[in-house]
């Protein structure tokens, strides 16, 4: 394996500069970029714009985080009002999660193939579109009309990840990247928790006018308008950034290469291994989160109110948490450090959790730490280590990764607790981690072995060296 080193060009990069990087010019007037730039080479010192910029990436996937879990806030009216079963209830989440394993790859590709800018408002525009649809079903009584909206929203839902994740990338690559992630996940942790807390006293004020699915209906197309600010803030983004080209008025360097499918194939070994690290933690996680109610009240005999407020520590905690995390890894460096101690941390939690009687309080505090730092400083690799014009192909196989692994755990562990029980479960976990920890240390000495430490560079090494990347 071979080193080499593929960066963007600084902002002061003179045309001798740019003719060794072997890259067509354009004038930014005819440019509608698939290729995710620093934002110092569109507006080097417009803090204020920046600003803005991060107030829009962050509320882009609003819509979605606010309106995926809308069904789970009023389950037991779900139920009654429609009188269905569990397994038909679940199959709301299935028509939502599972397409996805398949969508975010080739959403990713085609927002690669046509540019961030007009996908960005197409996603955002589809998740809308689905809950509408999911809405008029539910307001109908119609399980099919409400199962294809959730379809459809979940086309749109999950994607609007990845176009978070690339405009990050593309406008505050380098020294601020983790800290923007870090952001975007605490502000969707407080969107989700809004909805958990406001939706019931809206159904509640509806239901007297309108009982039964109607009343719910009317709940779910009220939430459905949250779905607005998303596209919304998605052509602000086009607006603000052909402002700062103009403002700019610096041409721009552009690879010239057309975007395949194929080029999956051709992505580095480091990034195989991100999407492992990502998917074995994430199994540990979000699956755990799903059963930790009854786990609590049968291994700690909790009481299920208790069980719900010590289930909902991780995301609280990581609302507070990451952006401190992505704050601290920007100023430290050291990711990939970073990531082996939330895996440490995760293992250490599960093992509080599974072999002793200690307070869970303590094991999920632990929990919400180890994830807030994972989600800052691993998702924040991905551009160094991918060429620029398949990053959102990129996020979006690890999406599809992450989607494909927690759906499939997720029945592991409903089989496991069946047939062996909730201390089986933890073993399970643990061997997740494991595997996630033996992948990452694997990284580890890839990275050191044959692209100097790249990941693992400290915020001085990368202020010494450049935020370019090792492809």
């Amino acid at each position: 394996m071979e080193k080499s080193e593929v960066g963007s060009m600084p902002v002061d990069a003179t045309s001798e500069d740019l003719e060794k990087s072997q890259v067509i010019l354009l004038q930014v007037d005819d440019i509608e970029s698939n290729v995710y730039h620093n934002p110092m080479s569109y507006c080097q010192k417009c803090l204020t714009h920046r600003y803005f910029i991060l107030i829009f990436i962050c509320i882009i996937p609003l819509g979605g985080y606010y309106c995926a879990d809308s069904p789970s806030a009023l389950q037991d009216r779900v139920m009654a009002d429609l009188n269905i079963d569990t397994s038909t209830y679940s199959a709301m989440y299935a028509w939502y999660t599972w397409p996805n394993v398949f969508l975010c790859l080739f959403g990713g590709y085609i927002i690669d193939r046509f540019g961030i800018r007009v996908t960005g408002i197409g996603f955002c525009t589809v998740t809308f579109i689905g809950q509408l649809i999911f809405a008029l079903g539910t307001f109908l009584g119609t399980l099919w009309l409400m199962n294809t909206g959730r379809f459809i929203f979940g086309i749109g839902g999950e994607l609007l990840d990845v176009v978070q994740s690339v405009y990050a990338a593309r406008w505050f690559s380098g020294k601020e990247l983790n800290m923007v992630f870090g952001l975007t996940l605490s502000v969707a942790r407080i969107a989700s928790t809004i909805n958990m807390n406001s939706i019931r006293p809206i159904y509640d004020s509806i239901v007297v006018a309108f009982p039964g699915f109607r009343g719910l209906g009317l709940t779910f197309l009220i939430n459905s308008f949250v779905s607005i600010l998303s596209v919304l803030s998605a052509v602000a983004m086009v607006f603000l950034e052909r402002r700062a080209e103009q403002t700019k008025k610096k041409r721009i360097a552009l690879h010239n290469e057309k975007v395949r499918i194929s080029d999956v194939g051709k992505l580095s070994v480091r990034h195989w291994l991100i999407c492992i690290v990502c998917v074995t933690f994430y199994c540990a996680i979000f699956p755990f989160i799903a059963i930790a109610l009854k786990f609590f009240e049968t291994r700690f005999h909790i009481d299920p109110t208790v069980g719900n407020s010590i289930n909902s520590l991780i995301y609280i905690i990581s609302t507070v948490v990451s952006p401190i995390a992505g704050l601290l890894v920007d100023k430290v460096g050291r990711g990939l450090l970073f990531v082996l101690c939330s895996i440490v941390g995760a293992l250490a939690a599960h093992a509080l959790l599974g072999c002793t009687l200690l307070t869970p309080y303590i094991g999920m505090s632990m929990l919400g730490v180890a994830y807030s730092i994972m989600a800052t400083a691993l998702w924040s690799m991905v551009p160094l280590v991918v060429p620029d014009s398949v990053l959102a192909t990129a996020y979006g196989l690890m999406k599809s990764i992450q989607s494909a692994g927690t759906a499939s755990v997720n029945i592991i562990v409903g089989l496991i607790i069946d047939n062996i029980g909730y201390t089986m479960v933890e073993v399970f976990f643990f061997g997740c981690l494991s595997v996630c920890f033996t992948t990452a240390l694997v990284l580890f000495v890839i990275d050191h072995l044959y692209y100097d430490g790249h990941l693992n560079w400290s915020a001085k090494d990368r202020k010494q060296h450049g935020t370019g990347k090792r492809l």
